[in-house]
C-alpha cells in the first residue's frame, strides 16, 4: 500500500514499501519512495514493461485493507472496473481483445 498526500495542491505519494519488488524483476524500486505522484507512475513505469501495475484510490485504510486479500488471484477483466493502470503489457491487451470476444461466442 501507499499513502498520498497533498501539499500546496500537489499530490505525493509515500510508498515506504516499494523496495519488495527489487528481487521481483524492478531492480529500480530498491528502497522507499516519496515523489510527486507523476513521478511515482513514471518510476513504475519504467520499471517494468512485462507486469501488470494498477491501482485503486480508497478514501481510508480499512475500506483498502478489506479490498484485497491474499495474492495473486486469476485475473478477471470485471475485477478491473474502477482501477487506475500504471502499466498496461502487450499481453494484457491481449487478454483483454480475447476476454471481450468471447463474450458474443457464448
Amino acid at each position: 500500500f501507499a499513502v498520498v498526500g497533498n501539499k500546496e495542491g500537489k499530490d505525493y505519494v509515500f510508498d515506504v514499501s516499494a523496495h519488495q519488488f527489487e528481487n521481483r524483476g524492478m531492480s529500480n524500486l530498491n528502497g522507499p519512495l516519496i515523489l510527486s505522484a507523476d513521478e511515482w507512475v513514471c518510476k513504475y513505469r519504467m520499471a517494468t514493461r512485462r507486469k501488470l501495475i494498477y491501482y485503486t484510490d480508497f478514501s481510508n485504510s480499512s475500506i483498502a485493507a478489506n479490498a484485497y486479500d491474499a495474492l495473486p488471484r486469476e485475473l478477471e477483466s470485471e475485477s478491473m472496473a474502477g482501477k487506475v493502470f500504471v502499466t498496461s503489457p502487450r499481453w494484457f491487451n491481449t487478454f483483454k481483445k480475447q476476454k471481450y470476444s468471447l463474450i458474443g461466442k457464448m
